[in-house]
């Protein structure tokens, strides 16, 4: 049996008529990454732990007493999420050897729910760069939870405050979030439902209940207005514009919105992760928390040799620029300004989304990386959710739709996610 495109509900179905066992399910995966030599992507796994699990619920599924609805079902963490007992770096030096003495609240969610953990991802310092799969290698991993990576065909962030942040090992406190990337949104929707909701531990948690996100077929598409930036319009992509004429049948489409300061996005994004990233690494000195060079004269040195030796390249020079940009030099000049800039954009996204449920934003290759690199950004920047659809012409133009809501419209977000997914990966793979 193939695993490697199947979705939740279908490995769920196999499990359901006996068609295959949740140990089997775990030794392929695990095979496949010895195999396909992806076992250098992993930080650390739980071969071990993931047998033991699978055994149990293969036992319990065949007693048929109750189990959680992830039960069997493989999931892949990145190493930026705290699991108890088990090594957590952040894909840092500085933490090395930092072995967390509780679970993150979306790991005792997943494995609430009978989820097994099949290991952790290695990830970029802090990722202060999203990691990017290539498209060969993404295809032969399960559903990943944490930080931000690049590779699955869908995605899912959800609104700031709905996925609790207690345990995750975050470079920002308000501009990161929890991601969900996999196969079908179908697994988005399901992952999100288990893992959403409010959380006491996490000051940052909204006190809101997750629905049911499955796929509605009564959901009206015909009535819904999606907006789409029109400087995004008008390239030279028969695939591009064939999707986008789909939708002006089947949607009610603005074409002629556009985001005033969209401009400023990336460059107000870098100034305030650099700044939240600079004060949240001062604990970091070597005393209290993370490495401690072996080799120092008295405390000020025991802090410069620490974290000279810990922290990489990337990670010093944002530490550098934020520590300017939130010091008196450059707080009003720079730091102060892109706050305002993240409100001036977030105004201008709330008026479209005053006219239009979505705003959905085509981005292809062929695109200036600073003109993506602003559109990309600007989903963190409002704490809006995104779902995210990667698809493929001519097996190497790739082309990617953001779709963007208001806060904690996930439900409807969906809805369109769905639709999107079945004309554009589904369809458009069928017709070649």
């Amino acid at each position: 049996m193939k695993i490697h495109d199947k979705n939740i509900s279908e490995i769920l179905g196999l499990f359901e008529s006996k068609g295959v066992f949740s140990q089997d399910l775990v030794n392929q995966y695990f095979k496949t990454f010895k195999d396909e030599d992806l076992e250098k992507i992993f930080k650390v796994t739980f071969y071990e732990e993931a047998i033991l699990k699978a055994k149990e619920i293969d036992a319990s599924r065949e007693k048929g007493l109750k189990l959680g609805r992830l039960a069997g079902i493989p999931i892949i963490i990145t190493d930026d999420i705290s699991t108890k007992g088990f090594l957590t770096t952040a894909g840092s030096k500085m933490l090395e050897n930092y072995i967390p003495p509780f679970d993150a609240s979306i790991i005792e969610r997943l494995e609430g729910e009978d989820a097994i953990i099949l290991g952790k991802l290695r990830i970029n310092e802090f990722n202060l760069k999203a990691l990017e799969f290539p498209r060969d290698t993404s295809k032969f991993l399960p559903t990943i939870v944490g930080s931000q990576v690049n590779g699955h065909p869908v995605s899912i962030k959800p609104s700031y405050g709905l996925v609790s942040r207690y345990g995750v090992i975050s470079a920002t406190s308000s501009l990161d979030g929890i991601y969900i990337s996999g196969k079908s949104m179908e697994d988005m929707g399901l992952i999100l439902e288990i893992i959403g909701g409010y959380d006491e531990n996490d000051s940052t948690s909204v006190n809101i209940q997750t629905s049911s996100y499955s796929k509605q077929s009564d959901f009206p598409k015909e009535e819904v207005k999606i907006s789409i930036p029109k400087d995004l319009l008008g390239f030279k992509d028969s695939r591009l514009d064939e999707f986008i004429n789909c939708l002006r049948e089947t949607a009610d489409l603005v074409e002629d919105i556009s985001i005033e300061n969209i401009k400023y996005s990336s460059l107000a994004y870098r100034i305030l992760t650099s700044g939240e990233f600079a004060s949240n690494t001062a604990r970091y000195d070597g005393i209290g928390f993370g490495y401690r060079a072996g080799d120092y004269k008295d405390r000020e040195d025991l802090y410069k040799r620490s974290r000279s030796e810990s922290f990489g390249l990337e990670a010093k020079k944002t530490i550098i620029f934020g520590n300017y940009l939130i010091g008196s030099e450059g707080y009003d000049k720079y730091y102060r300004k892109s706050q305002q800039i993240r409100t001036l954009i977030k105004g201008q996204v709330d008026k479209i989304l005053g006219q239009s449920e979505f705003i959905l934003i085509p981005l292809i290759n062929s695109m200036d990386k600073e003109s993506k690199d602003n559109y990309k950004s600007l989903a963190a920047l409002t704490g809006y959710p995104e779902i995210k659809i990667k698809f493929y012409i001519a097996d190497k133009e790739e082309i990617q739709l953001l779709l963007i809501s208001k806060s904690f419209k996930e439900k409807d977000l969906l809805q369109l996610g769905y639709i999107l997914e079945e004309e554009i990966l589904i369809k458009g793979e069928n017709n070649g």
